[in-house]
């Protein structure tokens, strides 16, 4: 299936990707992978790296991210498109690593497991998910909401 997304610029070797979401107003948008100081150990897999994935508006004319605001741009979907379309490349630049994904807040962690759970057919061709309670991690259950969603490619 081919979604519209936004064309990316990569830099820092996959690290980080930029693009202009184009609505109201042009905006910058980051999507960054942060490497983690730790690992996580999954059965039959082993230990693995772990990868922050960020995302937000630029601040300023720096980098750095706010992933707090609300920019209701008008192109929500097409910007998701866009960050999803980043995390196969990143899996194949960086393989024996997982992406944890934590919302801001609240609300976007529940739209996240939201998206999780109602595409869960379809993403788990490709990724294996997990959700964290607490300092718990188990196997994802659809419909549940999670502190944080852990996944790696199959």
């Amino acid at each position: 299936m081919d979604l519209e997304k936004y064309e990316t610029q990569n830099e820092d070797g996959h690290l980080r990707y930029t693009f202009i979401s184009r609505g109201a107003s042009d905006i910058m948008k980051i999507i960054a992978f942060q490497k983690l100081p730790s690992t996580i150990s999954f059965p039959r897999i082993g230990e693995l790296m772990v990868y922050n994935l960020a995302f937000g508006d630029r601040k300023g004319t720096t980098l750095d991210i706010d992933d707090k605001i609300n920019s209701n741009n008008g192109d929500m979907r097409k910007v998701f498109n866009t960050v999803l379309h980043t995390i196969p490349i990143f899996f194949s630049k960086y393989p024996k690593t997982c992406i944890v994904v934590e919302g801001s807040d609240n609300k976007r962690i529940r739209i996240y497991c939201n998206y999780v759970s109602r595409n869960y057919e379809t993403l788990t061709e490709e990724y294996t998910f997990y959700g964290v309670t607490g300092s718990e991690i188990t196997s994802f259950v659809t419909g549940t909401i999670y502190k944080t969603v852990v996944f790696l490619p199959i």
